[in-house]
C-alpha cells in the first residue's frame, strides 16, 4: 500500500496474485471499495490526510478467502508551494 504523489488524493493498493483466484476484493475498513481481476487498485478522490485501513481478499466459484490483515495509510495532503523569492532590496 502506497500513497500517491502529494495533491493526488489517492492511495495505491497492490498485492501478489493468488493461484486459483478468479478475482479480488479490496476493503477500506469493512466497506468493499473495489472488485476486479487486477492486482492493483487506485483509491482516488480521497479527503486529504484521511486515514484508510485496507485489506484484500481473493475469490473464486467456491467462495471468498479470509481478508489480509489491515494496512493503514493516510491520503496525501496538498503539495507545499515554496515562497516567492524576496524582492530586490534598494539602499
Amino acid at each position: 500500500v502506497t500513497a500517491g504523489a502529494c495533491g493526488s488524493k489517492s492511495i495505491i493498493v497492490s498485492w501478489g496474485a493468488v493461484s486459483g483466484a478468479d478475482g479480488y476484493r479490496v476493503y477500506d475498513g469493512s466497506t468493499e471499495v473495489w472488485e476486479g481481476t487486477e492486482t492493483t487498485f487506485t483509491h482516488g478522490s480521497l479527503v486529504e490526510g484521511s486515514t484508510h485501513n485496507y485489506s484484500v481478499s481473493a475469490y473464486n466459484a467456491t467462495g471468498e478467502s479470509a481478508k489480509t490483515g489491515p494496512k493503514s495509510m493516510k491520503a496525501p495532503v496538498a503539495c507545499a508551494t515554496p515562497p516567492a523569492p524576496p524582492s530586490s532590496s534598494t539602499r
